[in-house]
């Protein structure tokens, strides 16, 4: 797989649950990117710093001035915030995947051609690649539940579980 950026929430999903996820998605992918602006602006847990993102394989990328110009003309519809557009013009120019749970982040990326995929889909790749264990995944997406139960609610996480364990 290529480049891959997660938004703000799978990031955080993903390192609150285990900083293990990271560093199996670096091994498993091309590159996992960061996007400083989103970093700097949109994260406010003091447990996760770029230092430790950086030991797991973690990648910054500072969006080009013309992508931030354009995700803040873009962010005045209300359709998306200015850091969700940032996030999908800069997947887009990079021609990476974003991963997100994010309905409204996933329609705008398709509607400009990215591709998207969603956080326990990519435990599911992670799984397959033999990056981690079955038993692993499934910890991890209860955990992911408990922090995270507006995405990844009941029937998202019975669907997880059903393809982990065919």
């Amino acid at each position: 797989m290529k480049v891959c950026i997660p938004d703000t929430c799978v990031l955080l999903d993903y390192w609150k649950t285990s900083p293990d996820i990271l560093r199996a998605l670096h091994q498993h992918v091309e590159r996992v990117v960061v996007l400083d602006t989103v970093f700097d602006q949109e994260i406010a847990d003091p447990s996760m710093s770029r230092q430790e993102l950086l030991a797991c394989g973690i990648s910054f990328h500072e969006p080009p001035h013309a992508i931030l110009l354009e995700a803040s003309r873009l962010s005045e519809s209300g359709s998306l915030s200015f850091y969700d557009w940032v996030i999908v013009l800069a997947t887009q120019d990079l021609q990476a995947v974003c991963i997100t749970n994010d309905r409204r982040l996933r329609e705008a990326c398709r509607q400009r051609g990215v591709e998207r995929i969603w956080g326990l889909e990519m435990l599911l790749h992670l799984t397959s690649a033999g990056r981690c264990t079955c038993e692993e995944s499934a910890a991890w997406a209860l955990c992911m539940h408990a922090l995270n139960p507006g995405y990844i609610n009941e029937t998202v996480l019975a669907s997880f579980l059903a393809k982990l364990r065919p």
